[in-house]
Formats: structure tokens, C-alpha cells, sequence
């Protein structure tokens, strides 16, 4: 990155005011340089508005408020990043920065955007460079019901950066003068619910999304989603200095730089909630379980397919065809959005507000971190997996039993790193 290269953070925020104040507390330590700017989707809970009045008496941090929150699946999420980019676009910024109230810098950061200027440098389909950690529950390889096979990320050699099947993010470096160049943003805020809509949209002009060999920020894991309108992050909010994420070590700052390429850099394999690590990480709480479990059967699938945990991506060097598809729904959701077929999608947060209240009401939070079969069984007990997955309970227990594979493998790994030993 050069000296005179401009860089805007944008952080998302609604109703969590403890994992916004670690995240502003994380950036202000690890990224000290770039204009930062949150964009709160008109909260509500007194903790975070008093937080906000602090952070624009500070004068550091610009703070923008949605005036009107929108009764939609994540609310007016998409919306502030489409202001955000727009913002930073239109005011001649190089580089925009998204991050989401639930991740938290784990290492220095002062040379990531340099890092990242250096990837889009040298990979032309780079548009977003993401500093996350990737979660051990999601598959890197998949096959689908109509027989296509895809992998999800590939290494990109000479780069140290992975590129995914995918074309946007929501949270990441975002390269302003390729988006410029591509004639604007054109970003697409319809649904609620747009990633796929957006990446579609990219990966049809080439671009992708990476990832950082070795990441800075890490995702709090098991806080819940506040997007749908549903406050239930009181487990961080109870127990902050268990549940956030910790620096990380000398030394597992070396093995990432330094590891086999081929494995995915896990977020899992630094410590979180402490060493209570016993399953892979879930960005949700009390909820969407059966779609967890289902992720974590699909990871196991195809490393039984391959003979390996965790499984080996491939390895690709600039300029060679790359190994991985376009996923093609984004681009089916797009094509089909631009052609007008769609007319928009529906929110089913009424019909799964009273099982989530059901649940939340009778178990206490150490109960439900404790006995997630339980809480898997009451969720699908009372009707969701009957709505969504006609397949029906049989397909619930082995996805379940899927979930219990992942979690000893993932033990037997972390036991087998050199930091630990």
C-alpha cells in the first residue's frame, strides 16, 4: 500500500452493545490506521445508544443512525453497506474496510490493508480480501443434489491468499477503483437478504472473494443473530471475559503464517471462550441448529470422500486456471433478479418467533451451551424441520450424528497442533 492510500472502516452494528464496544476496542488497538464510521441500524437498547453519544463525543469515529429500521430478514443490514461503499466511493477513498459487530481483531493489523493491496496487485479477480478466520463447520468441498461438485476455496500460490466460489462479502477490503472501473457498485438492496444476489452480480463480471492465509479477525462464536430482531446475546453480555475472543500467541501467530497451505485457517484452532473448545463454531445461538448440523454432516461427507480431516484444498499459482466454479445459485439468483423473475422473498420471523421465544424462555443460557441436544430437539420438535426440510427427523439424527464425527476430529486436531503439544 502506498503512503498516501486512503482506507474507510465501516462497522455494523444493532443491539449488541457489548460486542460493538469490543469491536470498536479492537479495531482502535489493531488498525490504527483509516477513517472509521458506524452504521447502527437504528438500536434501540439503551447500552449501545449511551456507547454511541460516547464514541461521537470522542470525535474519532463518525456514527450514522438508520432513522427507520426495516421489518425485514436483517433488518437494514444490506442497506448500510450499500451507504457505506457508496460513501466511501463517492468521497475518493482506495480502500473500504466492512466489519460486523461480532468479529474482533485477535492479532496486529497494521499491515493487513498493505496485504491486501499486494494480493489485488498481483490477482486481477480479487474485488474483496477478507481478514476472517474460516469455521470448521463449513464444507470446502460440496456435491449437490444435481451432481455438480464444487470446491469452495482453492490456494492461490505466491499469493497467501485462498480464492472462493464466491463474488462478495460483507465484510472484508473492498478494492474502490476495480468497482469504479466496473462501472460502479450497482449494488442490489431488494430482499433483506442480498448476498447471493450481489456476489451473482460480481462473479458474472469475474471477480471473487479471498481470503487471508493467515486472518486477523475472528468471529464471537455462539452470540446469536440480532439482524432478525431476536436479542439474544445475553450470553456474551452475562459473561464477556469467557465468551470473547483472546489475543493470539507467538505462536500461533507462526503457525498460521507458516502452516500447510492446504488446510483452511481455522478458527477453531485458537482458543476461544477460553479452552472450553468442544464443537466447531456457530455464529448463532438458540437457533438455526438444524442448519449447523447439516454443515457440519456435509464437512464430514467430504472428508470421508477424500480420506482426510481436515481436507486439503488445492493448490493453483497465478495464471493457471483456476480450480474453482462460480457458484452457480449467485449466479442463478442473479441472472433470474435482473430478468425480473423474482419478485422478492418473505420473511418467516413471525412464523419461528414464538418456537425461538419458547426456547429462550425455559432454558438458561449455560443449559443450552451445555445440552445442545436439547435444545436441538425442541427447536425441531415443535414443527421447523417439518416447514423447511421435508426429508423429516430421520435426516435431523444424522446430520446430529454428523455434528458429534466433527467434534471429535476437531479435538483430536487441536490436540495435534505444535502449540499445543
Amino acid at each position: 500500500m502506498s503512503d498516501n492510500a486512503s482506507v474507510f472502516i465501516a462497522l455494523f452494528s444493532y443491539n449488541r452493545p457489548v460486542l460493538l464496544e469490543n469491536a470498536v476496542r479492537s479495531i482502535d488497538k489493531y488498525m490504527p490506521h483509516g477513517d472509521r464510521f458506524i452504521f447502527d441500524d437504528n438500536s434501540d437498547r439503551e447500552g449501545i445508544l449511551v456507547f454511541l453519544d460516547t464514541l461521537r463525543a470522542r470525535g474519532d469515529w463518525g456514527v450514522y443512525v438508520n432513522p427507520a429500521r426495516k421489518e425485514r430478514t436483517f433488518g437494514g443490514f444490506y442497506e448500510n453497506i450499500h451507504r457505506a461503499l457508496s460513501m466511501a466511493l463517492e468521497q475518493g477513498y482506495d480502500y473500504c474496510y466492512l466489519a460486523e459487530d461480532d468479529g474482533q481483531f485477535v492479532r496486529d493489523a497494521s499491515g493487513m490493508v498493505a496485504e491486501a493491496s499486494e494480493i489485488f496487485r498481483q490477482c486481477e479477480d480479487a474485488l474483496v480480501i477478507c481478514p476472517w478466520f474460516v469455521q470448521r463447520s463449513r464444507p470446502m468441498y460440496i456435491e449437490r443434489a444435481d451432481g455438480s461438485k464444487e470446491w469452495r476455496m482453492e490456494y492461490v500460490e505466491g499469493v497467501g491468499a485462498y480464492r472462493t466460489n464466491t463474488g462478495f462479502n460483507t465484510t472484508g477490503v473492498f478494492n474502490l477503483e476495480r468497482i469504479r472501473r466496473a462501472g460502479g457498485l450497482n449494488f442490489i438492496d431488494c430482499y433483506g437478504t442480498n448476498f447471493s444476489w450481489n456476489s451473482g452480480h460480481w462473479l458474472k463480471k469475474g471477480y471473487h472473494n479471498f481470503f487471508l492465509k493467515a486472518p486477523y479477525v475472528a468471529m464471537v462464536p455462539w452470540v446469536g443473530s440480532l439482524a432478525s430482531g431476536q436479542k439474544i446475546a445475553e450470553g456474551v453480555e452475562r459473561s464477556p471475559d469467557r465468551l470473547l475472543m483472546r489475543e493470539m500467541t507467538p505462536e500461533e501467530i507462526t503457525y498460521f503464517c507458516d502452516r500447510n497451505p492446504e488446510v483452511a485457517p481455522y478458527q477453531e484452532y485458537v482458543s476461544f471462550r477460553g479452552d472450553e473448545d468442544r464443537q466447531p463454531a456457530w455464529f448463532r445461538a438458540g437457533e438455526m441448529l438444524d442448519q449447523y448440523y447439516r454443515m457440519c454432516a456435509g464437512t464430514v461427507a467430504s472428508e470421508d470422500k477424500f480420506g482426510m480431516s481436515p481436507i486439503r484444498l488445492p493448490r493453483v499459482s497465478i495464471g493457471d486456471e483456476s480450480k474453482i466454479t462460480p457458484n452457480a445459485v449467485h449466479i442463478r439468483r442473479y441472472e433470474e433478479y435482473a430478468a425480473g423473475v423474482i419478485e422478492g422473498t418473505t420473511s418467516s420471523k413471525a412464523e419461528r418467533s414464538w418456537q425461538r421465544k419458547l426456547l429462550n424462555s425455559f432454558l438458561p443460557p449455560f443449559i443450552k451451551r451445555i445440552f445442545i441436544p436439547v435444545e436441538f430437539l425442541i427447536q425441531n420438535a415443535v414443527g421447523r424441520w417439518r416447514r423447511k426440510y421435508g426429508s423429516g427427523l430421520l435426516s435431523l439424527i444424522k446430520w446430529y450424528v454428523g455434528y458429534l464425527r466433527l467434534c471429535f476430529r476437531l479435538r483430536a486436531e487441536r490436540k495435534a497442533l505444535p502449540f499445543n503439544r
